[in-house]
């Protein structure tokens, strides 16, 4: 049984989808989930800004974890994404990690390899991948569904213009 899941977010539907199935096995198996947002030094923020970005997903998995009635931490780390995983999920004491599928073609993931198998290898925790639209059940607690929006669609209007 899990007691503390690392669950990676980021603004992609996949990921969203994935944390949807963490928080429905945290609830089942009374977890704490740790929703973890890495900017890499080679992402750039949306023309509305980092900090309305990251509110947005803040409060977008606040309200998830609410719904489900799961204890819920937000952070961000700003990093190499695999390395600042791993590196978390240690200084977290986490015995699970969950991330979204990120659709790489085969050419892509071969020249850069996947964040999830860099996250295996680095971490001593489970590492579990979930793809889009599939239904999960880890220890007969989790059912998924295909997301219908990401994390970073907010739920106040911001001002884009």
């Amino acid at each position: 049984m899990h007691h503390k899941i690392l669950a990676g977010i980021n603004s992609a539907p996949s990921a969203r989808h994935a944390f949807v199935c963490t928080l429905r096995y945290a609830a089942a198996v009374q977890a704490e989930v740790v929703g973890l947002l890495v900017e890499s030094p080679f992402w750039n923020p949306p023309r509305y800004g980092r900090q309305e970005f990251e509110s947005a997903v803040q409060i977008n998995a606040e309200r998830l974890a609410r719904q489900y009635g799961v204890p819920f931490a937000f952070k961000v780390r700003r990093g190499y994404p695999a390395r600042t995983i791993a590196e978390q999920a240690r200084i977290l004491s986490c015995d699970l990690v969950v991330l979204g599928h990120a659709h790489d073609s085969h050419l892509h993931r071969w020249l850069t390899a996947s964040v999830s198998e860099l996250v295996r290898h680095e971490t001593s925790c489970q590492v579990m991948v979930i793809r889009t639209g599939q239904v999960i059940d880890i220890e007969g607690g989790a059912v998924g569904e295909t997301p219908e929006r990401s994390l970073a669609e907010t739920p106040i209007a911001l001002n884009v213009g």
